[in-house]
């Protein structure tokens, strides 16, 4: 790999307080045995944890740094933003992605992914299997689907999320096509759906990378009213402006597992104003009333079996 040769892959990471982490995160990068360029575009959103100074010095020190180009923004801008921010600046005709507190295990990785892309123009994206560290307790879980390397559609994400960020590589054509800023809560959700709209994906069955669940972490330690939020902004999103079968049954599914966890009466919150205006969203839908009747149910059944156990 000559360092004048043309951007292949852009490997995007992005990063907010990973200075335990994103040292194993960038070796796994540089560590990726391949015959073509690529770079490695880190975003910084204003970490003060020593970040900086860490990347700095393996830009330095390494003898792959002259691939980094790392940014540390002036201010916190948030996920989005940093987001679209660096899907921008990318060179690369495919993006790989790699948060800084995650880390790839497989050296092959990035050759593998390109060269299935490069010979099957029709396939959008490829990922494969991860392996899930905990790191409160050390487990190690190892997260494969199928049993062998297989294609998918969007239908096949209704039973499994196959697409683990950390294990994403994708066409960058497919993806700026679309105008990214109408999107306020742009995640992989909404890049995942509009690539695939586009071709299938392809799956393979090996570990790629590891995905830490720690509390620092994004989503990894939120909880399901948090994580559900999140999903529920990015699902409502798209079926604001993709309006389909597919979309409204992912918007429907989160929606109603959001609002049951938002009224439910287990100390979330179920007389907030999030809670009033997803009641006045579900009742605004007539198709929705039998549901929001069943959820009610649930919730008063729940209460009452705690009521019970308090009272012996």
């Amino acid at each position: 790999m000559e360092r004048n040769e043309p951007v292949l892959v852009t490997v995007l990471m992005l990063t907010y307080r990973h200075a335990h982490f994103i040292g194993q995160a960038l070796e796994g990068v540089l560590a990726q045995q391949c015959g073509f360029c690529f770079e490695l575009l880190i975003g910084d959103d204003h970490s003060q944890d020593g970040t900086r100074e860490l990347v700095t010095s393996i830009i330095h020190s390494h003898p792959m740094g002259h691939t980094i180009s790392y940014t540390c923004h002036e201010e916190q801008i948030g996920i989005s933003p940093n987001l679209r921010w660096a899907l921008a600046r990318a060179k690369g005709r495919y993006i790989a992605l790699c948060e800084g507190d995650d880390y790839w295990t497989d050296p092959l990785k990035l050759a593998q992914q390109v060269e299935f892309l490069e010979a099957n123009p029709s396939y959008s994206l490829t990922c494969g299997g991860y392996q899930m560290l905990h790191m409160d307790t050390g487990q190690m879980e190892h997260r494969l689907y199928g049993k062998g390397n297989f294609t998918f559609g969007l239908a096949d994400l209704e039973r499994e999320w196959l697409t683990k960020t950390l294990t994403v590589v994708f066409r960058k054509e497919l993806l700026m096509q679309h105008d990214l800023h109408k999107y306020k809560y742009l995640r992989d959700t909404h890049m995942t759906y509009l690539l695939l709209s586009q071709g299938p994906g392809y799956y393979f069955h090996r570990l790629m990378g590891c995905y830490r669940v720690h509390p620092g972490g994004v989503s990894s330690m939120a909880s399901h009213l948090d994580k559900y939020r999140q999903l529920y902004h990015s699902f409502r999103e798209l079926h604001m402006h993709h309006s389909n079968t597919w979309i409204r049954r992912k918007y429907e599914k989160t929606l109603f597992r959001y609002y049951q966890l938002v009224t439910a009466p287990s100390g979330y919150g179920h007389c907030s104003m999030e809670a009033i205006l997803l009641i006045c969203k579900v009742l605004g839908k007539p198709r929705y009333w039998g549901r929001f009747i069943y959820l009610h149910y649930l919730n008063c059944k729940a209460w009452v079996a705690g009521t019970g156990r308090q009272a012996r």
